[in-house]
């Protein structure tokens, strides 16, 4: 006797739902749990972002105790690294403490360091005068003369000077208007070196040196964009481009000839202060490092290469006129500062991977 078999077709549709049902309700716990761990994850860069943040105010404040030390004297290295000192007679032993502390002081679970800066050779995009801004961009841009040239000058004139009458390759209000967006033309000094990107003509690569590479010719710094002889370079060579870009008379062609002066080696005492001084300041996370086959943490090796994220602080001193103590004026502070601005700050004669070829 064969065994019936149902024929009723609600059975089969009851389990089609129940099928689908559980695969909708699949679903929805996979997303769910996507978006949980995406949430995880957000929650997580929220946290460490803010604890990099109050690492890099950290660091300011150490700067800050080291800057108004009383009676500090101050000793800077080749490359523009500052320290202030209490006594010339302790100066190498308190620069080796102050080196290995600003290299990155643990706090809790992260690290903070940071550093002043000086940069001598700056040139100041007020105070240039029509042949002086050709010869910096022909020595930083590598423009030649002619109408490229000659509307970049005549617009940054026109865009400092008080008057609303163009230069004869010039930009004032009305063909700023006509720019989209449209924006107006300051007729008064620079506030900032980034404001030349209001100018018309100017661009990026102009300003930071994208496709302009730094070289070293005839004991000149050439390359590099306008941003480098702008903040300073420490070298000797940069000292040059800027004589000659202030002068417009070469090394070679200098009839006074002066001496060149000797590279600082070791540290060299500070007897002038210098008008502009760079904080930089980070606090970061390092990440989990590997020595052979143990996991190493932040507190055995407190230097480690590599960490997640770093917020940096860039902050531009600048010491008032007649000033006669370290009474240093914030004049800028960017937070998380670009990178091709901190490199800018941070730049000293040729790039290494330059010196590699």
């Amino acid at each position: 006797m064969r065994a019936a078999i149902s024929s009723n077709p609600r059975s089969g549709s009851a389990l089609l739902i129940v099928l689908g049902v559980m695969a909708v309700l699949s679903l929805l716990v996979a997303e769910f749990g996507r978006g949980l761990r995406a949430d995880l994850r957000a929650s997580g860069g929220f946290y460490e972002e803010v604890q990099n943040d109050q690492l890099a105010r950290s660091a300011l404040a150490a700067a800050q105790i080291e800057l108004l030390k009383a009676g500090t004297l101050m000793y800077a290295d080749a490359t523009g690294n500052v320290y202030f000192v209490t006594s010339d007679e302790t100066y190498e032993t308190e620069i080796a403490d102050l080196a290995q502390y600003r290299q990155g002081m643990a706090l809790g679970r992260g690290l903070f360091s940071y550093r002043f800066v000086m940069k001598p050779y700056a040139l100041d995009i007020n105070e240039l005068g029509a042949a002086a801004l050709r010869r910096l961009l022909e020595t930083a841009c590598g423009l030649e003369e002619g109408d490229e040239r000659s509307a970049l000058v005549d617009s940054i004139l026109d865009w400092v000077d008080a008057d609303n009458n163009p230069r004869a390759y010039g930009a004032e209000e009305e063909i700023y208007q006509e720019l989209d967006p449209p924006r107006h033309c300051r007729n008064a000094p620079f506030e900032t070196i980034e404001e030349l990107l209001l100018v018309n003509g100017m661009t990026r690569d102009l300003l930071f040196g994208y496709g302009h590479p730094v070289t070293i010719e005839d004991g000149l710094l050439l390359g590099g964009g306008l941003y480098r002889f702008l903040i300073g370079d420490n070298c000797p060579e940069a000292q040059a481009s800027v004589q000659y870009i202030q002068r417009g008379v070469l090394p070679s062609d200098d009839p006074r000839k002066p001496e060149a002066e000797p590279v600082m080696e070791g540290f060299t005492k500070i007897t002038v202060l210098p008008p502009v001084l760079y904080l930089v300041a980070e606090g970061f996370v390092p990440g989990a490092i590997t020595k052979g086959d143990k996991s190493v943490s932040a507190a055995e090796d407190p230097f480690p290469a590599d960490s997640a994220s770093r917020h940096i602080i860039l902050v531009k001193l600048v010491l008032p006129d007649n000033a006669k103590t370290k009474e240093y004026k914030v004049a800028d502070f960017q937070e998380n500062a670009a990178g091709e601005l901190l490199g800018q700050v941070l730049a000293y004669g040729l790039p290494e991977e330059t010196n590699e070829l």
